[in-house]
């Protein structure tokens, strides 16, 4: 049978095209190249021809033709390496990069051969003003072989196969070429041809998504490429179950898997040519939705509001989530069917969903969804009448952040988090960029406050280690807050939600490097290989002790500005450890004007503590009272020490006020009363440790 091949090149605009003539004839040895250098986000760009010593500034690309001016190049092989910034290349001293430059298929009728040339590329700095200059160190090639009839593929170690299709990786696992959309959709008639050998019939393709994916999906599922394409939705074992190779009608077990019942007609005409239609049907239901009409809408969507159809998971039981954020689909179908059980007209909420989604959800916009979804019942009933009848707004998310920030405050009050050592390596220094951990449940209120996000509704995934939020301060201001977990960032955002540029952005990546951690969701999309990481200093932050880790000399040595909740009941905690005090008494002779004076001579430790409970600090004010009462620190004064724990009115008054009362009995010796106080201290006491650790 006669031998078949094409042969592609990329046109240096990231298509790639057919070639024929030498270019796609002979050894790529000994072919001309070319290696263009451009910035991801400015406008410069640079190109390098083979056997030149010096790099074209001003041209132009058509049809994969290089122009200077109205003078033609000779066709060559191109490819483009992006960088960040001119900075970064200029200053790099030397980095290799691999570049395919040529994809070729061959097809002898019973296998079909993809193969790719590739260039070691060397970008080196040159010459007195450093400018970089690209050239090819050496080439190499990779090929696969897809053996339709025998079921599988043979292909070099270096080759991958996953949901993206077929991949490239270098010799440490990162991807750094995708079989070209263009050449998986040419290969698809090689492979009907042999698939009609097989079946006797040419298997129809109309899908008309991902064309990068298409001839894996043909080889896998040649009588229903979409089927393929669903398998990570449907999961691996109910997909080689339910979904043989031979299956020809895959539409209706998959509508019975998702429980649609008898679903419309459009719905299979749609799915031959998408197969997320099915999965947006089954959304818009879940949502609510019960006009065909509206619904149709959504079939060739590839997301809805902020899901991404890609992203959909068949759970448990038949439930849809979205994979790696579990509440976003139950927050969604919420919010949808608040609106609909409102009383608004499916016309209205499609609207909002649909014509939406045409452009990227904001991050505020999914986050004002997750906090009215989780404290609907305790948030106002404004907030709930402006969801209702406004489109999502900023101001909208920030007033919901402020009541939900009030909410969890008032919560059980402040909690303390604790870290391990490996995580508390997490606090570098980057250059002049500070990232520390989230120690206070009262920072994450702050951090909301200073850079308008919802970072105060985490606060029941910190404290149960759910989630770990650190935050990247530059001279004292936050910058950046960051969600960690399971090794991985899953988010990074500056104020407003917005995504991180510049310098942030790459000391961030770095430090994310530099601990191995994953980017889950893209949110530092750079590549550190172009930018000079030899500018970067990087310091280990000291451990910030929290109150309970601190002794008496620390605590007091704790700055005014630095006090907040819970730290006067640690200082009377470490007070009452003290076994041998040396308590100050002023002479007979000495007189003081007002209590405070007098205070200031007898605790003069303590002048901060004293200042806040005659500023109206409840904490402060019962502790002073609990030291008037034990009289070890002053002298004893019961008086006094009644007045301020009356004073201070708060739950840690009346613990020390039934303290003081059971002691006052067992002294006098009367032992109803001190059970009776005893069994108050023991209640209160319980209260406490219920509240500080509710959340």
């Amino acid at each position: 049978m006669e031998v078949r091949e094409l042969v592609f090149r990329n046109d240096g605009t990231d298509r790639w095209v057919h070639c024929k003539g030498r270019l796609a004839e002979l050894d790529v040895e000994k072919l001309p190249y070319g290696i263009i250098l451009a910035g991801k986000k400015e406008s410069w760009k640079r190109l390098w021809l083979k056997g030149r010593r010096e790099s074209i500034d001003d041209f132009t690309l058509k049809n994969g033709v290089v122009f200077q001016g109205e003078e033609a190049h000779e066709p060559v092989l191109l490819n483009t390496i992006f960088y960040n910034s001119h900075e970064s290349l200029v200053y790099r001293s030397q980095k290799h990069f691999l570049l395919a430059m040529r994809w070729r298929l061959r097809f002898d009728g019973k296998l079909l051969l993809l193969a790719v040339d590739v260039a070691d590329v060397s970008i080196t700095s040159m010459g007195s003003n450093r400018e970089p200059r690209a050239s090819v160190c050496i080439w190499k090639s990779y090929s696969v072989t897809l053996d339709f009839f025998g079921g599988n593929i043979r292909r070099w170690p270096l080759w991958c196969i996953n949901e993206w299709g077929l991949q490239i990786t270098q010799p440490d696992g990162r991807c750094f070429e995708c079989l070209p959309a263009e050449v998986s959709v040419a290969a698809v008639p090689f492979l009907r041809q042999l698939a009609a050998d097989e079946f006797g019939f040419k298997p129809t393709v109309m899908t008309t998504v991902y064309p990068e994916r298409q001839a894996l999906a043909f080889f896998h599922r040649p009588l229903d490429l979409n089927i393929y394409l669903l398998r990570k939705f449907i999961g691996y074992g109910k997909f080689e179950t339910f979904f043989p190779v031979n299956q020809a009608d895959n539409y209706t077990p998959l509508c019975k898997c998702l429980g649609l019942g008898k679903p419309p007609k459009s719905l299979r005409r749609a799915y031959a040519r998408t197969p997320f239609a099915v999965i947006a049907y089954r959304m818009m239901k879940d949502f609510g939705f019960k006009d065909v009409n509206i619904i149709r809408r959504s079939y060739e969507l590839e997301q809805i509001g902020p899901i991404h159809l890609e992203d959909v998971r068949l759970g448990s039981q038949n439930r849809l989530n979205v994979s790696g954020a579990a509440d976003l689909y139950e927050a969604f179908q919420f919010y949808c069917g608040y609106l609909l059980s409102s009383g608004k007209k499916e016309k209205y909420v499609i609207h909002r969903l649909i014509d939406k989604s045409k452009e990227p959800w904001k991050n505020w916009k999914i986050d004002t969804i997750k906090m009215f979804h989780r404290y609907f019942d305790d948030i106002s009933e404004d907030i709930r009448k402006r969801v209702m009848r406004d489109e999502l707004s900023e101001l909208l998310h920030d007033e919901l952040a402020e009541e939900v920030a009030c909410i969890e405050g008032g919560r059980g009050g402040e909690e303390l988090i604790f870290y391990e050592p490996e995580l508390l390596a997490y606090e570098n220094k980057i250059n002049e960029f500070e990232i520390r951990l989230v120690h206070r449940t009262s920072e994450l209120r702050e951090i909301g406050e200073k850079l308008h996000n919802c970072v105060a509704s985490y606060k029941y995934d910190v404290v149960n280690h759910y989630s770990t939020i650190a935050t990247v301060k530059y001279h004292d201001k936050y910058v950046a807050c960051l969600e960690i977990k399971n090794d991985g960032i899953y988010q990074a955002l500056g104020p407003c939600n917005r995504y991180l540029t510049g310098d942030v952005l790459l000391a961030v990546a770095y430090w994310a490097q530099l601990h191995n951690l994953q980017d889950k969701r893209g949110y530092l999309n750079v590549n550190l290989e172009t930018i000079d990481t030899s500018a970067y200093t990087v310091e280990q932050l000291p451990h910030q002790k929290l109150l309970p880790e601190m002794n008496l000399e620390e605590l007091l040595a704790v700055p005014a500005d630095k006090i907040h909740k819970g730290y006067y009941t640690y200082l009377r905690d470490r007070m009452l450890a003290v076994k041998t005090v040396n308590r100050v008494a002023p002479p007979p002779w000495m007189t003081f004007s007002d209590e405070r004076t007098y205070l200031y001579y007898v605790l003069p430790w303590a002048k901060h503590m004293i200042d806040a409970a005659f500023a109206g600090n409840m904490e402060a004010a019962a502790v002073l009272g609990e030291i008037y009462l034990r009289g070890r620190w002053i002298t004893k004064d019961v008086q006094q020490g009644e007045k301020w724990l009356d004073f201070g009115g708060n739950d840690l008054s009346k613990l020390l006020t039934a303290e003081h009362k059971q002691r006052v009995a067992m002294a006098l010796g009367n032992r109803d009363e001190a059970i009776k106080w005893g069994l108050e201290v023991g209640r209160l006491r319980v209260q406490r440790n219920m509240e500080r650790k509710a959340g």
